[in-house]
């Protein structure tokens, strides 16, 4: 447009280079048409079709930034959250063969029970906190591990020693105590918050408990240093720790969700410590009993003595 105003206004005079700095959004094509000498219609057409491919290309960079901008909106509400789903289950189910091996040997052997409460634990928040957020990729990514979670305690609870056995117990008390009393805090109690207050109040909640989760099997880190061995800390459930909080860390930060965000942070750094212990540490083997917790062999005749064999 600028290009047919300039030769409007002076119609027998060659455009001067100033002319070229006034230039609008015709742009390098529309300049270079204008400094151009045209001759009658072949130069019209030819500053009208440069104009043209110019506007088209803007156009076309503005469908592919839409495009764009369409793709990291699916990214961030569908897809990520749908990836997050699929590893947090994939995590959730990575003991579940030792679990069953135990179960078949009759003994928990050097399996460290004291995890399996806190994903029971984690994944009662999460599902709290998928019910006041609506999030339904937060609800299918603890329902299963919430039932996982429910086996590998109660096998436990069958096959720990008195020690252990309790503490696994007392573990899940606490939980049916502290998580069933904060829901009835914000839903009776404190019932005249707005929504943005109960949200804050679930998340640190829901922050809590996934920190207690990440950290329940440094509840070992004693015994694999006074013993030199990491035959406690279990090595696939360390590996999806750190791939599902790292997901769920991006996840957070591009939803700028803090709750999300921080305690897998944590989580990371946690099972970071866990991969140091593992590697300074080398699994040598099923020992003999030296007043821990977790193993269940019994020295007298190196045999084991679970509360309930299977048959």
């Amino acid at each position: 447009p600028s290009t047919t105003s300039t030769s409007t206004s002076s119609p027998r005079r060659p455009p001067s280079p100033r002319g070229s700095l006034l230039i609008g959004r015709g742009g390098a094509s529309a300049s270079a048409s204008a400094l151009a000498p045209t001759h009658g219609a072949e130069g019209s057409a030819a500053r009208h079709k440069g104009g043209k491919t110019r506007e088209q290309e803007c156009h076309f960079a503005v469908i592919a930034m839409s495009h764009a901008s369409a793709f990291v909106d699916v990214l961030k509400k569908y897809l990520a959250p749908a990836l997050g789903t699929l590893i947090a289950n994939v995590m959730y189910f990575a003991p579940l063969k030792d679990v069953k091996q135990a179960r078949r040997d009759g003994h928990l052997g050097e399996l460290n029970p004291v995890p399996w409460p806190a994903i029971n634990a984690n994944c009662i928040a999460w599902i709290g906190y998928s019910y006041y957020t609506k999030d339904w990729f937060v609800f299918w990514a603890n329902q299963p591990g919430l039932i996982l979670g429910m086996f590998y305690t109660l096998s436990a609870i069958g096959l720990a020693k008195e020690k252990t056995r309790n503490i696994l117990i007392n573990a899940c008390l606490a939980i049916t105590a502290v998580i069933p009393m904060a829901g009835m805090m914000l839903s009776l109690v404190l019932r005249d918050w707005d929504a943005e207050k109960k949200d804050f109040f679930w998340g640190l909640l829901c922050n809590l408990v996934l920190v207690i989760y990440y950290s329940a099997p440094l509840s070992t880190m004693y015994q694999v240093i006074a013993t030199k061995s990491s035959d406690s800390l279990h090595g696939p459930t360390c590996c999806m720790n750190m791939v599902n909080s790292s997901c769920w860390v991006a996840y957070g930060y591009s939803l700028h969700d803090p709750f999300i965000m921080y305690p897998n942070i944590v989580g990371a750094v946690v099972t970071l410590v866990q991969f140091g212990l593992i590697a300074k540490y080398p699994k040598t083997g099923p020992k003999e009993d030296n007043g821990s917790l977790f193993p269940t062999r019994n020295t007298r005749d190196n045999t084991y003595e679970p509360l309930v064999r299977n048959t």
